[in-house]
């Protein structure tokens, strides 16, 4: 990437003020562009993951990555040491296994440790404790042998402050471990690198009170400039052994160090600048301008990066889950006009709350990660398929779940709560095959709830196909819906979802909308307001909100429009 030359912008300057340019070339360090003085070039292109075909799954045709060894080297230099709270959970387990002392060693027991704390976890330090409180029941499980070695210890980082995964997992990772998996070595390596991109391009040096142009050059050269390069080259080593794993040990990583290039977007945009770029608007405009143009090959890198990670999150079916949550927070930041978690905003029905119960099987689907559930759920004993999708639609919907029941015949309370799974994975990845799958298994069947999804499923499955097309498409949501007459039609109706599909079917329309027609957004507004005489609480307050908004934007085009 090269720096832009002075004169291509320089006659969009006012006179007064012809030097903003050695400021943004400093901040330019904080993109790999070229720098002077201290700063090098740039570090090598974080390696982009193993080829995706169109619909983020991984193509069969390219070749598989590379394998090499899997132990977790020193932290380099850069990389921040893990938070004073991570001494807490690297604790060693007792050599002696519950099951030895005379306790359980099953999977009730993982139940109890799962849910250790949780009665009492209503504030931020009670949370905190209580997380540790289970990793600490669930160390004591480690030695148990009715699990595969190691996975306990995979599980635990997984659970953990992600900040917090190479201390737990680094004495784990010995070369040649016998009778090993390799997908659990990868899944350990994994989250002791996941933890240490966590840790880099949080905290830059501290910059000085002192605002001016000399003092502001000092701390660039001095002390941003190198803290820069350290950052950048140790992302780049970090993400470069990730790539070569595979499946969901490599969205780990992707994820992670895709919002690692995107925070030195954030930074670079919140650097100090000299008092007197901050005194013009007409300078500050035209150096952030710049400045974004410079921004957007990281952005693109760690955008890249992010997706290519989040799309192997999706084919595993997470959903709740804070590595996802961050990097959606991110993308949506980085991307404001293109935001991921646009469709968060659709209301659906509530799920039928889980019920509070002694089964072990129900208590670990809730609970366990969608990528674990394989290793930790035994297999099913009777428990109806309805109640197990249920509980593990808490944290996720797993593959070998989905898969198994898609195989074989399902009643209509199942299948709605199947395709309810496929809408949240659609909405959380933006994957417009989660919502034709979802139209797929509600086809024939009928209901309150199963018209609203089927409806809501058809308008979206002719959407982006995935998060990368919806944002490669621009600062609108798609160039077109698919059928949103079920959904009018379901609106005009007495069914008790008649608000909420008269409300997504405005929302869907808006996320469309035209910039320039004042009669579409009108339009919209009254459609808002119908579905607010419908809704009650928080959903008809939203909407009333939404008619107002809209009516605003369709008062101030009309105005706009007479004025020209």
């Amino acid at each position: 990437m090269t720096q832009a030359a002075p004169h291509s912008v320089s006659s969009r300057l006012p006179r007064p003020h012809p030097r903003p340019w050695a400021l943004l070339g400093a901040l330019s360090c904080l993109l790999g562009v070229a720098c002077s003085g201290a700063a090098s070039s740039a570090p090598p292109r974080t390696p982009a993951p193993a080829p995706d075909v169109a619909d983020g799954s991984r193509d069969p045709s390219a070749p598989p990555p590379q394998q090499d060894d899997l132990s977790l080297p020193p932290a380099d230099a850069a990389v921040p040491p893990p938070p004073a709270l991570c001494a807490s959970y690297g604790s060693a387990p007792s050599d002696v296994s519950p099951a030895e002392g005379g306790g359980s060693c099953d999977a009730a027991a993982l139940a109890q440790a799962l849910t250790a704390g949780e009665g009492s976890a209503r504030t931020e330090e009670a949370r905190a404790d209580a997380a540790l409180a289970r990793d600490r029941a669930l160390a004591a499980l480690e030695r148990c042998p009715a699990w595969p070695a190691a996975t306990l210890r995979a599980l635990r980082a997984e659970l953990a402050p992600t900040e917090c995964g190479d201390v737990l997992v680094e004495d784990q990772l010995t070369p040649g471990a016998e009778g090993r998996a390799r997908e659990l070595d990868e899944t350990l390596f994994a989250l002791g690198l996941a933890a240490r991109l966590r840790r880099l391009a949080t905290h830059p040096p501290e910059p000085p009170e002192v605002h001016d142009k000399p003092t502001l050059e000092a701390y660039f050269q001095e002390r941003l400039f190198p803290w820069i390069q350290e950052q950048s080259a140790a992302i780049h080593q970090l993400a470069e052994r990730g790539a070569r794993l595979r499946g969901y040990a490599r969205g780990v990583v992707a994820v992670e160090a895709g919002m690692a290039d995107m925070r030195f977007v954030e930074l670079a945009r919140a650097a100090p600048i000299p008092q007197e770029m901050q005194d013009d608007p007409e300078l500050r405009t035209v150096y952030y301008g710049t400045l974004d143009e410079a921004l957007e090959p990281r952005k693109r890198r760690g955008r890249d990066a992010a997706l290519a990670g989040l799309a192997e999150l999706a084919e595993v079916g997470v959903l709740n889950d804070a590595r996802l949550t961050a990097a959606r927070t991110l993308l949506s930041s980085v991307y404001g006009g293109r935001r991921i978690d646009a469709l968060d905003r659709l209301l659906l029905p509530g799920l039928v709350p889980m019920r509070v119960t002694d089964s072990v099987e129900l208590t670990l689907a809730a609970r366990v990660p969608a990528f674990y559930a394989p290793w930790f759920l035994p297999e099913p004993s009777g428990t109806p398929p309805e109640q197990l999708l249920r509980a593990s639609l808490e944290r996720g919907l797993p593959r070998h779940l989905r898969d198994d029941l898609r195989s074989r015949p399902l009643d209509d309370a199942t299948a709605l709560l199947l395709a309810r799974g496929y809408v949240e994975l659609g909405r959380a990845y933006f994957r417009a095959q989660d919502f034709a799958e979802a139209h797929r298994l509600l086809e024939g069947r009928g209901g309150d709830e199963i018209d609203f999804h089927r409806a809501l499923a058809m308008a979206l499955m002719a959407g982006p196909r995935n998060a990368a097309d919806m944002i490669a498409r621009g600062p609108r949501f798609a160039d077109a819906l698919g059928n949103l007459g079920p959904l009018d039609a379901l609106a005009s109706s007495s069914s008790y979802l008649a608000g909420h599909a008269a409300y997504d079917a405005a929302y869907l329309r808006e996320l469309v909308a035209p910039e320039e027609s004042a009669a579409y957004w009108q339009d919209l507004a009254e459609r808002y307001t119908a579905a607010a005489g419908k809704l009650g609480g928080d959903a008809e307050s939203e909407a009333r909100k939404r008619a107002a908004a809209a009516r605003a934007t369709s008062e101030a085009i009309t105005t706009s429009q007479r004025a020209r």
